[in-house]
């Protein structure tokens, strides 16, 4: 009786803190948008930051000042004030796409709870710094860094719960990517109310943190309630694989092991072989012992763990996969620097006849969840690639068509920024899905940190060959453009050749 009640109690304690899959997914859905990190914000950010008196002593014995109005409210400004504040930004940003790789791998080592977790205790802890002291350059310049650095683990682990919908990967994938564009919200509604003129510059630290406890930390509580280490989906029947037993013992071919490994990955634990029997004609380079994890002891399991997570990591190295993941990286990459570039000088190239539209870009970021639905029924049903494919035609229309000088054209080169925006992100998690679900994480850490460095690599051979701002601005409307155009069709080209290999596979 007593073992029976207690059974029930364990039962009712299981279904309310892990709920079903729609209910999962609404409460990942929900993380996704209270709780991914707003220093992208743009405008309304730099505001609040300009209102809290950040960087306000640069203003002091310039030659030229400028007025920067908040609200109803004028703040000193100049040149240094303003490359201060934007290089918070930058920092947000490089941090964010070079650490990717390391919050990827850490989604597949240590799980997406403790990943997810993690970050959002480093989001809360640096976000309540910053608020605490706004005046302070170098501390700003740090937290904006981590901040950056943990912007991806914040969204990536969410991302997970496609293995509880192995039919509909993609678009469960597209949901919770699209809260990332609703988050964009809150620092429009937090700039608004911080430029209220009966809120004083020195409250700046009571809007920020009401903001932060509402969402880091209520996420945190959420993200240790209910994210899981794993998501078991529906297991694909085992039949069929050539698997032969011995007492405890397994041998499972090495071609089926990412498959087992990936569904039983914290049931099974898998061993080398360490000595070949002779009464079995078996290549020990093929096969793997596995051995029921009652036999073996704590410590050999992590070991053997280790050797076959080194063996998977070979032997993939010596497949046409690793051909396949190296175009992937590339094309995605240059596709997605354009992404960026293209966001940071809008201003530059969309300004048609003193006309400027570049505002637009912003509103349309914040209805980035509209298409999500349908970008994820047409990668489940036509494949990663059709994506992809589509993506690269609509940033090579956005920039040819950002090139013309017509307030038409440059509008409707926003349009095309807005799908290729909103159908990349996706795209790029989905074909990891599709193609390296065992390495889920670390390559899709590996695909924002390649940007990253293509993006860093030629910001500095910008500086060295340009040089002086207005060479700048001249270079970026007469070459960039198409040189970003070149980069696209070469991204088009050398995935046409990833598709033919992933059809050979």
């Amino acid at each position: 009786m007593g073992n029976h009640a207690t059974q029930e109690k364990q039962t009712l304690f299981n279904s309310w803190k892990y709920p079903n899959r729609y209910i999962t997914l609404a409460l990942y859905f929900l993380m996704s948008v209270i709780g991914s990190t707003f220093y992208l914000g743009g405008c309304e950010m730099k505001s609040m930051l300009y209102k809290a008196r950040t960087y306000e002593e640069l203003t002091y014995n310039v030659d030229y000042i400028r007025i920067f109005t908040v609200g109803v409210t004028e703040y000193l400004d100049c040149d240094e004030r303003r490359d201060a504040i934007q290089n918070l930004f930058n920092i947000g940003n490089w941090s964010k796409f070079l650490c990717a790789l390391i919050v990827g791998v850490a989604v597949d080592l240590i799980g997406p709870k403790f990943t997810y977790t993690f970050a959002q205790l480093v989001q809360f802890i640096f976000w309540i710094l910053v608020v605490a002291l706004p005046r302070n350059g170098k501390l700003l310049q740090t937290c904006f860094f981590f901040l950056g650095a943990t912007a991806e683990a914040t969204v990536l682990p969410l991302t997970t719960i496609w293995r509880k919908f192995k039919r509909d990967r993609s678009l469960i994938i597209a949901l919770t990517t699209c809260g990332v564009g609703l988050s964009n919200v809150f620092p429009l509604i937090l700039g608004k109310i911080f430029a209220n003129y009966a809120i004083r510059e020195d409250r700046f630290y009571v809007v920020m943190v009401v903001y932060t406890v509402l969402t880091n930390l209520v996420c945190l509580v959420l993200g240790a309630l209910f994210v899981r280490n794993t998501l078991p989906g529906d297991k694909r029947s085992k039949a069929g694989r050539p698997v032969v037993r011995f007492g405890d013992v397994q041998i499972i071919k090495i071609s089926y092991l990412s498959d087992e490994f990936e569904d039983d990955q914290e049931e099974d634990e898998f061993v080398e072989e360490e000595g070949e029997d002779e009464s079995m004609s078996i290549d020990t380079k093929n096969y793997y012992l596995r051995k029921n994890q009652s036999s073996l002891s704590l410590e050999s399991a992590k070991v053997d763990k280790m050797k076959l997570r080194w063996v998977r990591i070979k032997d993939f190295l010596k497949s046409r996969k690793l051909l396949e993941l190296i175009i992937f990286v590339v094309s995605m990459g240059l596709v997605l620097d354009s992404m960026e570039f293209f966001n940071r000088i809008k201003k530059v190239i969309l300004s048609p006849k003193g006309e400027n539209v570049s505002s637009f870009v912003r509103y349309f970021q914040y209805l980035r969840f509209i298409p999500a639905p349908f970008v994820g029924i047409i990668i489940d049903r036509f494949g990663p690639e059709a994506l992809n494919f589509f993506t690269y035609f609509c940033m090579f229309m956005c920039l040819s068509l950002a090139a013309i000088d017509s307030y038409g054209a440059k509008v409707a080169s926003i349009v095309f920024y807005y799908l290729a925006y909103s159908s990349g992100i996706p795209g790029i998690y989905s074909k990891i899905v599709y193609r390296f679900s065992n390495m889920y994480g670390t390559f899709c850490g590996l695909v924002f940190c390649f940007t990253g460095i293509l993006a860093l690599c030629k910001i500095r051979v910008y500086k060295i060959l340009l040089g002086e701002p207005d060479r700048f601005t001249q270079y970026v409307k007469n070459t960039s453009l198409q040189l970003y155009i070149m980069g696209i069709c070469i991204a088009l080209i050398i995935s046409i050749l990833s598709h033919n290999i992933t059809k050979e596979n």
